[in-house]
């Protein structure tokens, strides 16, 4: 079925909130989710920004999250996304480049700069390959993980 691109509305909450736990399901245990500053979030975009989601037989199936943000040397505020995400059995779709494309014209809407990254410990090359399809690159992330102790 051809999924439908739309703005969440505060039903789609759980499912958006289940999603974004198949997400964090990804990351290393050192970074666990906590499901109150998750709902938190979610909560806060509806109030203060824009939750895009993919849904495919009445299933959301992929999510972008965006809210205000500032870069710490500018008073310029921007669109920072705080997730993007596609379910695993729909990454071979066209639901990343259609959601991608509602976001930069919400983004050219609000006449404000866009800012997203990548956040995966997965196919990090083929990711960013993608991206750069659609936006500038402006650096990279790293992340460092300490060892942590046995208890």
């Amino acid at each position: 079925m051809t999924p439908i691109i739309r703005a969440a509305v505060r039903d789609d909450l759980m499912q958006v909130f289940h999603l974004l736990q198949e997400m964090a399901a990804e990351f290393p245990k050192p970074l666990p989710a906590d499901d109150t500053k998750v709902l938190q979030t979610i909560d806060a975009l509806f109030k203060d920004g824009l939750i895009l989601v993919a849904e495919v037989d009445g299933k959301i199936v992929g999510s972008i999250g965006l809210g205000p943000t500032q870069w710490w040397f500018s008073e310029v505020w921007l669109l920072g996304d705080k997730w993007i995400f596609v379910s695993k059995k729909h990454r071979k779709s066209r639901i990343a480049i259609q959601m991608f494309k509602r976001i930069k014209e919400f983004a050219d809407k609000a006449d404000m700069p866009m800012a997203v990254s990548i956040f995966s410990f997965n196919q990090v090359k083929r990711k960013n390959s993608f991206f750069r399809r659609y936006f500038t690159p402006v650096g990279e992330s790293f992340l460092y993980l300490p060892r942590m102790k046995e208890s």
